[in-house]
């Protein structure tokens, strides 16, 4: 992968996992459910201000690395894969489809569902949308639509059906 957009993504990426911090939720449950449940049916603690940090880092890392090695289908540490395919390049943009499915890198936290990643060269902006549903340690819905432009990130992440607007 060129080096530019990597750097591009990654700094996309790590802007929005800067954002997910300011999402905030109200319960807190912190009995682990392991794969297969999906987010906001229970057993693990409910994603808030004080912890998205564990469930985001993960997965920026996670998604970061992956993207920078290629496409292909990667094991996570402690079970599932994460699946990366690029679905188109050229002078201007690059896009890929990644998919965790039982994604564990810890045996704690298990992911699945899809994003779809898209960065445009020319205003140096990065999409990234797609649902993830977290279980084990943390349980919860995780949709994302964002655009980080010039390292300013807008657009929507909703945990369990709530709705936090992003901008600037």
């Amino acid at each position: 992968m060129n080096t530019k957009y990597a750097r591009i993504l990654l700094t996309a990426l790590s802007i929005s996992a800067l954002v997910l911090a300011g999402c905030s939720a109200d319960d807190e449950d912190t009995r682990p459910t392991g794969p297969g449940n999906t987010g906001g049916t229970g057993g693990g603690a409910t994603l808030n201000a004080g912890n998205i940090g564990a469930v985001q880092s993960p997965i920026v890392t996670t998604v970061a690395k992956a993207i920078v090695q290629g496409s292909g289908t990667y094991p996570g540490a402690k079970g599932g894969t994460l699946a990366v395919t690029r679905t188109s390049a050229s002078l201007t943009s690059v896009s890929y489809n990644v998919v965790f499915t039982g994604y564990s890198g810890d045996g704690l936290l298990f992911i699945d569902g899809p994003l779809s990643i898209e960065t445009i060269l020319a205003n140096q902006s990065t999409k990234i949308a797609g649902e993830l549903n977290l279980s084990g340690t943390y349980s919860a819905k995780l949709g994302l639509d964002l655009t980080t432009t010039n390292n300013v990130t807008t657009g929507t992440i909703t945990v369990d059906g709530q709705r936090f607007p992003i901008s600037g």
